[in-house]
Parts: C-alpha cells; sequence; structure tokens
C-alpha cells in the first residue's frame, strides 16, 4: 500500500504519511502495531449560516434547504458538492425575486451547517435549540450533502410517500 503526502517544497512543516509499509502474517500471527497520536482536544467556537426568505401565504411554514460545509478528511465532494448546489439555490432565488417579482408560498432557509464532519455538531445544535420550531413549522428539509456522488446516475432519498412525486418529477429532466 502507498501512502500519500504532499509535496515536501510546498508544504515543509508536514510529517504525515507512512510511506511504502507491508503488512505480512496469517491467522496464526498476530501483529502488534504501536501507533503514538498527538492530537489536541480544543473547544472551537463553530458558525452556522442561516438565510430566510420570508413567505407571503405561510410564513411560519419553512422549507429548509441545507448541507454542512466542512470536511474532515479528503471525502470533500460530500460538503464540497452540497455547498456548491446550496449556493445556486441562493442565486437562482435571488435572481426571481429581483428580476421576476417571485416570492415563494412558504418561508424558506438556506443554512450552511458548520462542523459536519466532527459529528454534525452544527446542525444537532440548532436542531436542539429549535425543536419547537421544527415540530411545529417546517415542512420539508432538502440535504444537499453529497449532491453529485460523481457520476451520471440519479439518486433520491426521502420519506417513502414521496416515491411517486420523485419519479413523476425526474420523467421532466431530459438526459
Amino acid at each position: 500500500m502507498q501512502a500519500a503526502a504532499p509535496p515536501k517544497d510546498q508544504f515543509p512543516d508536514w510529517s504525515g504519511a507512512f510511506g511504502d509499509y507491508h503488512i505480512e502474517g496469517g491467522t496464526t500471527q498476530n501483529i502488534n502495531v504501536d501507533l503514538d497520536v498527538d492530537n489536541k482536544l480544543e473547544q472551537k467556537e463553530i458558525t452556522n449560516v442561516i438565510s430566510t426568505i420570508e413567505g407571503t401565504v405561510q410564513p411560519d411554514q419553512y422549507v429548509i434547504i441545507g448541507g454542512h460545509r466542512d470536511s474532515v478528511s479528503v471525502g470533500a465532494s460530500s460538503p464540497g458538492t452540497g455547498l456548491v448546489c446550496l449556493l445556486e439555490v441562493a442565486r437562482l432565488l435571488h435572481f426571481l425575486i429581483d428580476n421576476r417579482g417571485w416570492k415563494p408560498y412558504r418561508s424558506i432557509m438556506l443554512v450552511s451547517w458548520d462542523a459536519g464532519g466532527s459529528g454534525q455538531i452544527g446542525s444537532t445544535e440548532w436542531v436542539e435549540e429549535n425543536l419547537s420550531l421544527l415540530k411545529k413549522s417546517v415542512v420539508a428539509y432538502i440535504n444537499l450533502d453529497n449532491a453529485v456522488p460523481g457520476n451520471y446516475s440519479f439518486d433520491a432519498s426521502g420519506s417513502p410517500l414521496l416515491s411517486n412525486v420523485v419519479y413523476e418529477a425526474s420523467k421532466n429532466v431530459s438526459w
């Protein structure tokens, strides 16, 4: 197995990666590995970014569109593609409101959660603080995490009650 490390000329302080390593043995042989980890447990402030577009008919009902924007590993496609999609939705809604006079029926919240890669802390804390609002006023949550997984296939998940709606809507998309 080959481990990757960044170029030393660009990251002179980098001291990670194992280089080439081999693990040998079978079911009859035990292998012990000593690994020293020098992590520092620190409390950090996080920031969720939330924007609300007030609805015109049912302003006390919310559709939330969101996703997390951080990653703790090389798996950046989940937050990266979701954040790009969230920003594009925000841009399009802004265009519709400013140029077409469009207004939503229900209020729309656009949310970029922080600390998603660290146990979904940003969204979890927000949910705990806003549980009564969620129970009485949120009609839908559209999760944009991993919005573009990397190929040309379509994948949707959600309540089974929405299966037919998603199926019928997907017929309107040309490939």
